[in-house]
């Protein structure tokens, strides 16, 4: 008997399996806005559409289910029949920590599950994220504790494509909260000279009542250890100088949200209504941080200077909660 050298082994069949659930995945999360995310997902699909095309996996065919073609990888690992041990050995790895199930691990797998935790980047852009949907989380609690329901939401972030994150309505308000929606380009005063496209502006949270009434919120992962942020201040002032138009009909309303260890809570404003607030969450004890109770006052607020169908509200003003 000759053995004849084939691809088709089970190791090769997991790598196929892995790029056609990959491929997969990365289709249902085209919709994301246009980000760096986005781009860098679309270019791990072509690469992974070119692969599967490629020498030698378009020859390769999975004959059995993903979770027996990981045994017998695993299996041939040990016994080192693959021929590439390192190379298939990152891969085992790998598949094992992408097909994780956190809901089906027994309490000897918490090890592992605090190493998948760590493996998330540690970089800033990363901690500026979590610190971003935080806030966006305290400002969804915050309506809700002063009465508001749900219409619409919260939506997955991937999926808050030219939609909001959720709709709320406080009596017969209804409003929309946004995440990192760019404001009214068509309302911009500043443009690029050499092309003519406007100057955007990207808050982090955007609230917009039915009403056309905005309050903006950016989420700043820095620590604060004084009661004013000029750099920060200017930059938010900054969306009421180039997007005047949007602010015309009602004043500006926007919140700066820091780290802070002193309960940081500063308020600028100018005649007319204008009004900057900036709030600080503490980086170490949620035990005394106030800004999910500075978050309340500030959005209830808001809320008592809504307009319904062009008339002001006559519903009575939210409790504001400390």
């Amino acid at each position: 008997m000759v053995a004849k050298a084939s691809a088709n082994t089970p190791e090769n069949q997991l790598v196929v399996d892995a790029l056609r659930q990959l491929i997969r995945r990365l289709n249902e999360a085209t919709g994301l806005i246009v980000s760096a995310e986005r781009n860098y997902s679309l270019n791990l699909l072509r690469w992974a559409r070119e692969r599967l095309h490629a020498t030698p996996w378009q020859k390769v065919l999975p004959a059995r289910s993903s979770t027996i073609l990981r045994r017998e990888t695993e299996h041939r690992l040990r016994k080192r029949q693959t021929g590439n041990q390192a190379a298939y050995g990152r891969l085992a790895i790998w598949y094992g920590q992408w097909t994780f199930d956190a809901t089906l691990a027994s309490p000897d797998l918490a090890d592992r599950m605090v190493d998948l935790m760590l493996a998330f980047p540690a970089g800033e852009f990363f901690a500026d994220r979590v610190f971003e949907v935080w806030c966006l989380n305290q400002v969804i609690e915050s309506f809700r504790r002063i009465g508001a329901v749900t219409v619409e939401g919260p939506r997955l972030l991937w999926q808050r494509a030219g939609r909001s994150i959720c709709t709320l309505r406080f009596e017969e308000y209804t409003f929309d909260v946004w995440f990192q929606k760019s404001l009214p380009s068509s309302s911009a005063r500043w443009r690029y000279v050499h092309s003519g496209n406007a100057l955007k502006g990207i808050p982090d949270i955007t609230l917009i009542g039915e009403d056309s009434r905005y309050l903006v919120i950016d989420a700043k992962n820095r620590k604060s250890y004084g009661a004013t942020r000029p750099e920060e201040t200017y930059k938010m002032l900054g969306y009421l100088e180039n997007f005047r138009g949007t602010f015309q009909q009602y004043p500006f309303w926007g919140a700066l949200c820091f780290l802070s260890d002193d309960d940081l809570f500063t308020e600028v404003g100018t005649e007319g209504g204008n009004r900057l607030v900036l709030l600080g969450a503490h980086d170490n004890d949620p035990k005394v941080c106030a800004l999910g109770g500075r978050m309340d006052t500030l959005l209830s607020e808001w809320l008592s200077l809504r307009r319904t169908e062009g008339l002001l509200a006559s519903a009575p003003v939210p409790q504001i909660i400390m």
